[in-house]
């Protein structure tokens, strides 16, 4: 498993201190490593090259996933066979860390070219034998130097893409706001029309009431002459239409918001078990309005399996190709264009394609296209990496994208996607069930900054239960100093001050009895502090809009399940 540690004596020995050559900041080693002796040569050699170091050993999986978790390390170098660990899970396991950029050297006793090979390939970054560690210093400081080299690379890349992002981001912006707008003018046409049939109830209201407490003919006159002119009827049953469309309407924009909350998302990792299809649904909605003026959406989705992916990608990835698709298109007549999305199972994965009629991509450019910055387009249209993403995109999944096109007859993106991605799915917060529950009476503490949100909360349920508001997570806080006795805490997520985050901390220290009882209600986690919150908390956590319904039936189960714990 490893050489004769007195094999490399001599040259730790020969090594001349004025020779030293590496940098003098601290260097950060985390050894995988289950030979103490073995580690300690390892250390020496760096000094020896010129690195001050700071290094810490393990040697099993769950050690190394602690150490990733708890500091930042500069490199990996990691035995190739242990007893009960090798290099080839530590590689696993940093993969899938926030580490994974990190870099990653082998450093083995003896270790054949093919096993080298494959190693590298698994994403290793170099290996060093045991036995010639006057080349390690000069790899780590290499390889050191190269992830500084990717990180810069990466982080252009990120916002170049943020850039094009934000392109078409203007592209769907007139659509979505047309889709708004038009629901919208309805609500608020319907508000006002409801506005008058309030004032025709309570007129006659007041009149009934007059009626009966003067029981005289004048006052029984009034109130036939509101029936007569106002027509109440006719009222009740207009404001029982109004309700009806407004709430329609409302569900439309809240189904865009969230649509658009996919593009909030993407530059997080989220990864997920998800259904393909609600993927190109939630595409497809996102820029119909933009394709509809030049071609018809025709979608023809097959039935596929769920499997681990990142669905805030995927979609900006059918997105971006839905998009190129309409620009594709020319102005004319939109019953002679099609733009058509078509999934289907291909024995273990997926195909995905997007084909339009447009006017095709010329031979001679096709295998640049998914090339970083290349584009035909004008400047306000985008970067050139809309293709770039989606190949980088589909690559992280093991998948493929490729293209067919013929000049003046269209063009055809395919997306070929194994539905064992080898992506981990992030555990999530907890959901709720849809099992009908017995209402009971509870006492719920409902903090919100939008006062009309939480008055909102407070008639949806204090028909059955006792509420009490706050106004912020500070207000939260104090009003649970004086008063602990409440069985649900309603909390948004994003306020100024003291958010949820912070509030669920300081009651988690304080009071951890009632931090179980705390179910968030969010709009949106805009940061990427606050999505890990939401991706990890093991509370309820509901998304704005929501119902009165799904409130009051989460309430409940939150009383029962509380009970069932005491």
């Amino acid at each position: 498993m490893v050489a004769s540690a007195l094999t490399r004596v001599p040259y730790l020995h020969a090594v001349d201190s004025s020779s030293k050559k590496g940098p003098d900041s601290l260097l950060n080693v985390l050894l995988v490593e289950d030979s103490e002796e073995d580690a300690f040569f390892v250390v020496r050699s760096l000094e020896c090259y010129g690195f001050s170091v700071a290094s810490e050993r393990v040697e099993t999986e769950n050690a190394l996933v602690d150490a990733l978790n708890r500091r930042p390390w500069d490199v990996i170098l990691s035995d190739y066979s242990m007893p009960h660990f090798d290099a080839t899970g530590a590689l696993e396991v940093v993969h899938h860390s926030d580490q994974r950029g990190v870099p990653f050297l082998i450093v083995s006793g003896a270790i054949g070219e093919d096993t080298a090979v494959t190693a590298m390939r698994a994403g290793a970054h170099d290996y060093v034998l045991k036995s010639k560690l006057d080349r390690l210093g000069p790899a780590v400081e290499r390889e050191i130097r190269a992830a500084r080299a990717r990180a810069q690379s990466e982080e252009l890349e990120r916002r170049l893409m943020h850039a094009d992002r934000l392109a078409a981001i203007g592209q769907l912006a007139a659509g979505v706001a047309h889709e708004i707008n038009n629901p919208l003018a309805f609500i608020m046409g319907n508000v006002e029309i409801l506005g008058e049939h309030i004032e025709t109830m309570r007129a006659l209201v007041d009149a009934c009431q007059h009626a009966i407490d003067s029981d005289t003919s004048p006052a029984l006159d009034e109130v036939s002459k509101i029936l007569a002119t106002g027509d109440p009827q006719h009222a009740l049953y207009d404001m029982h239409e109004i309700r009806m469309a407004s709430m329609s309407g409302a569900e439309r924009i809240a189904a865009i918001v969230r649509d658009l909350r996919t593009f909030a998302r993407i530059e997080n990792d989220d990864v997920e078990m998800i259904n393909i299809n609600s993927v190109v649904n939630v595409a497809c909605n996102m820029v119909e309005n933009t394709i509809r003026h030049k071609a018809i959406l025709d979608r023809d989705l097959g039935e596929i399996p769920r499997f681990a992916g990142d669905r805030n990608k995927l979609t900006q990835t059918v997105v971006n190709l839905l998009v190129n698709a309409a620009q594709a298109i020319e102005d004319g007549d939109i019953g002679d264009n099609k733009v058509k999305v078509t999934t289907r199972c291909d024995g273990d994965g997926l195909l995905l394609t997007v084909e339009d009629t447009g006017s095709g991509i010329p031979e001679v450019i096709r295998k640049q296209i998914f090339e970083p910055f290349f584009t035909t387009k004008s400047r306000d249209q985008g970067t050139g990496l809309g293709l770039a993403l989606c190949a980088d995109i589909v690559r992280k999944h093991k998948g493929a994208i490729s293209v067919d096109s013929e000049l003046g007859r269209g063009t055809c993106f395919t997306l070929r996607i194994p539905l064992e991605t080898g992506l981990r799915p992030k555990r999530r917060g907890a959901t709720t069930s849809g099992e009908e529950l017995l209402p009971g009476s509870a006492r719920i503490l409902i903090i919100d900054d939008e006062r009309e949100v939480r008055n909102m909360y407070q008639r949806m349920l204090n028909a059955d239960h006792e509420v009490v508001l706050a106004s912020g997570g500070e207000e939260g806080l104090a009003i649970l100093r004086r008063d602990r006795e409440f069985d649900v805490v309603l909390c948004d997520l994003m306020m100024p001050g003291v958010d949820g985050l912070m509030f669920y901390r300081e009651v988690a220290q304080r009071w951890p009895d009632i931090a179980d009882s705390i179910i968030f209600i969010t709009g949106g986690a805009f940061t990427a502090r606050m999505s890990d919150f939401v991706a990890n908390i093991g509370n309820r956590v509901l998304e704005k809009p929501i119902s009165r319904k799904r409130l009051r039936r989460v309430v409940d189960s939150q009383c029962i399940g509380k009970a069932a714990k005491a």
